[in-house]
């Protein structure tokens, strides 16, 4: 059975058609292997053309479990058929198994291509129009840093779209200033060695400024960008479509999309610093509507899969009138900021 929803095809599939199967039900307790099973099986959906097909064995009304695994077979509209091997316990119940197999009819949901995909995160977000043309925001926000104990640090950012954002840390010993576009990134820290403006030293500028574009899936092809279709996976019970993002940069991040709503969940970005390699993911939750802007109001940073803050917004207005000096460096330096990137 095909279900079509929108332009997204999911194909939700039962038998097809009968296997005469039954010598090999008589015979086996335990079925692990039918030699030729997975050719037949090929054969038989490209004569009677079926995009999809589940494959059990029953007997007297009863399930006969294959030893550690059942099979699927998905083709999409393009006619490549994927296998897909289902892990059950030996003597699974048919309650189970249909579970199971609902749970990666679900998970092996085929799009037609990356804009249906991108149309319903598009969509979940607001609207590609809105998305488009809107100016920015303004929020106040608290960091809570695990590795201080749960530590909450008050912040303020400003957004200016499409890549401009500035972050201020209101710390005792004074305010620290990030502020990253897609031409320079600089900082004043004093609590890190920053106590004047400086740019960034060259590895951070170089990764901060290749993702200063906040919504970089908006308009990829225009901007010069490329995207892979990695499949789907689970992500903390949702069903998510994998997609990587490869700048005309050549920065690459890898972002998770939820299959059901279009919700960006989780962005993964690698980056080599000092010949080491780091791995930064951001993962998104509690999402609200701000007008027409849908947000996750908290966001959790992890670094090589240690939780090191969470940014919890408070407050947000959207489209403010923002003046591009908070974004400039505040000290004339010879030469352009970050110029041998």
């Amino acid at each position: 059975m095909i279900k079509q929803i929108g332009k997204t095809v999911f194909i939700v599939s039962s038998i097809l058609f009968t296997l005469n199967i039954q010598t090999f039900a008589q015979n086996h307790k335990h079925i692990s292997e039918l030699e030729g099973f997975s050719e037949f099986i090929l054969q038989q959906m490209e004569e009677w053309k079926v995009p999809g097909c589940a494959v059990t064995i029953v007997r007297n009304g009863e399930i006969i479990p294959l030893t550690g695994k059942k099979v699927l077979f998905i083709q999409d509209q393009n006619g490549d058929i994927t296998r897909v091997t289902i892990p059950l316990e030996p003597q699974v119940k048919d309650i189970e198994f249909r579970r199971i197999l609902e749970k990666s009819l679900l998970s092996t949901t085929i799009p037609q291509n990356i804009d249906e995909i991108l149309a319903r995160y598009y969509q979940a977000m607001g609207g590609l129009e809105n998305l488009r043309t809107w100016k920015g925001m303004y929020a106040r926000a608290k960091y809570i840093l695990s590795e201080q104990g749960g530590a909450e640090i008050p912040i303020t950012v400003w957004y200016k779209a499409p890549d401009k954002t500035r972050v201020e840390m209101h710390l005792e010993q004074g305010d620290a200033i990030y502020v990253v576009t897609g031409e320079c990134a600089w900082v004043r820290d004093p609590s890190r060695g920053f106590p004047e403006p400086s740019y960034m030293p060259e590895d951070q500028a170089r990764a901060a400024m290749s993702n200063a574009d906040v919504y970089p899936l908006i308009d990829y092809q225009q901007k010069g960008h490329r995207i892979e279709y990695l499949g789907t996976e689970e992500f903390e019970g949702a069903n998510v479509y994998k997609i990587r993002l490869i700048q005309k940069t050549g920065a690459e991040s890898v972002h998770l999309l939820d299959a059901n709503n279009g919700r960006e969940l989780k962005i993964i970005i690698k980056a080599r610093q000092q010949d080491k390699e780091t791995i930064y993911e951001t993962i998104e939750r509690d999402f609200r509507k701000v007008d027409w802007l849908l947000l996750p109001f908290t966001t959790e940073s992890q670094v090589n899969k240690t939780l090191v803050r969470k940014m919890v917004i408070e407050d947000v207005e959207l489209d403010p009138e923002i003046d591009d000096s908070l974004f400039q460096f505040p000290v004339k330096k010879k030469g352009k900021c970050n110029e041998s990137l």
